[in-house]
């Protein structure tokens, strides 16, 4: 399968906030710094939700930090401390993102938290960069949590046996079929969680894309499906970026408007596309693979459209793969993936003709060309959830050094995946890839109207913006 300075400020739950460079420079004059401020509000000695704005980001960013560490002892991979960090660092991530949104006209950035009673969301705005959103609000932890890892299993559900770009391990019985709500009634449930006040509705709404850093509950959300700030799906208003950590919101090549994205001509960039490897007979792990006709079919119209390389059946080894990915701009990989959340690492793998191409052999690698890399398999999303998020295949290319990735959050048809990429691919030529990944969909649900088949991708990674013309952004 496959804005004019101003301050919002409400104590007490449900708060919302605006903390702006105007009122710093009001409690600077006072001789107040926002980190000297105790923080008297804290539930809990571990609590990051607090009452007063820069004290919760302070918190979060610590907690933050601490999660990442973590993530990089217990997974082997490298750990690069923030730039913006320092003795007061709420201050210095704040002028960070005031830097990044200069050059990402139209974007809504949006950071979540969750404590065991509240979630929080720190929110800044393209059109007024120097404003902090603040709100913070309780909730059902559990109720939450349990919405949000149903939702992957239940789409998946709805994908017809035998169109799964997945491993054949006797079929959909092995899925633990949550019970009661539907998906859509769950993401409407979490769309009110996250988004429960009209301040951040409106903002929402002043937006074109938004960006999203969220905890590892949240993170395997179909976002483009969330109803988030109404009653309509993402899909149809918002393009959607997932960051992979916050260090992507400061990276140089998300400030770079005025430089061309190497994907957007088919000339001069070095496209790769795997096609449907042939894996061997028998298995890999203990899991046997079918043959893909269509993604065999999408790799080589998107090789031929894009005059790119194409690898493909028995010449699908891990060694030939790697060594092409080092020089790729674009690197798009239709067939089988597994994830295993038990085993992220060494158990979540790309098959190929050869055996497992997993998730530490690939983040080992360094692509210093940075590309979009395009997983159109199953479960490429999916991995273990930790604080910081997600350890799996998608994780393992953005550590080895992808710009961004494209992945899926359950096993998709072989049927409708086709189509999808195809068109994000076309649409990629003059859009950035969260942009061509909404268009893409958007086109599929006319076709296929269930969100299990146009919702199944997310863009995860570097929130690229597009180049300047002399109209301005380029449509």
């Amino acid at each position: 399968m496959r804005a004019a300075p101003s301050l919002q400020f409400e104590t007490g739950l449900g708060a919302v906030c605006r903390i702006c460079t105007s009122v710093r420079v009001i409690l600077l004059a006072a001789g107040i710094g926002f980190l000297s401020i105790p923080q008297a509000h804290a539930d809990t000695p571990d609590s990051v939700c607090l009452e007063h704005p820069m004290q919760a980001l302070s918190a979060y960013l610590s907690s933050y930090e601490d999660a990442s560490a973590l993530l990089a002892r217990t997974r082997s991979v490298d750990f690069y401390p923030f730039s913006f960090m320092g003795r007061d660092q709420a201050s210095g991530f704040r002028n960070a993102m005031v830097d990044a949104l200069d050059f990402m006209p139209g974007h809504l950035v949006l950071i979540y938290h969750i404590d065991p009673t509240m979630i929080c969301v720190f929110a800044w705005e393209a059109t007024a960069p120097e404003e902090m959103i603040y709100i913070r609000h309780t909730i059902d932890r559990d109720a939450l949590e349990d919405d949000a890892s149903a939702i992957a299993a239940l789409f998946a559900a709805r994908v017809p046996r035998g169109a799964a770009r997945s491993a054949d391990r006797g079929g959909r019985a092995l899925l633990r079929m949550p019970s009661g709500a539907t998906p859509e009634d769950r993401l409407s449930r979490i769309a009110k969680a996250m988004a429960p006040d009209t301040v951040l509705h409106a903002a929402i709404a002043r937006a074109e894309a938004l960006v999203f850093h969220v905890p590892g509950p949240l993170a395997a959300l179909p976002y483009l499906a969330l109803p988030l700030g109404g009653s309509a799906p993402l899909i149809e208003t918002h393009a959607v970026t997932l960051l992979s950590g916050l260090n992507d919101m400061i990276d140089p090549r998300t400030s770079r408007a005025a430089a061309p994205l190497e994907w957007q001509s088919s000339s001069g960039s070095s496209v790769v596309v795997v096609a449907d490897p042939h894996t061997p007979a028998e298995g890999i792990g203990g899991a046997k693979f079918s043959a893909l006709p269509g993604a065999a079919r999408e790799a080589t119209e998107i090789a031929l459209r894009k005059g790119g390389r194409l690898i493909e059946g028995a010449d699908a080894t891990g060694t030939e793969i790697l060594a092409a990915l080092q020089d790729a701009d674009v690197f798009h990989y239709a067939g089988h993936a597994v994830a295993d959340p038990d085993r992220p690492l060494e158990g979540s793998f790309l098959a190929l003709a050869d055996g497992a191409l997993d998730a530490r052999t690939i983040q080992m690698r360094s692509l210093s060309k940075g590309p979009l890399v395009v997983l159109s398999a199953c479960d490429t999303g999916q991995g273990q959830t930790l604080g910081a998020g997600i350890v799996g295949l998608a994780r393992g290319f953005q550590i080895a050094g992808a710009a961004g990735t494209v992945l899926s959050h359950w096993p998709v048809s072989d049927l409708s995946a086709e189509p999808l990429m195809l068109t994000f691919h076309d649409e990629l030529v003059q859009v950035t890839p969260a942009e061509a990944l909404r268009r893409a969909a958007l086109q599929l649900r006319s076709d296929y109207p269930d969100p299990a088949d146009w919702a199944a991708f997310s863009y995860f990674g570097i929130p690229f913006v597009l180049p300047a013309s002399e109209d301005g952004i380029l449509p």
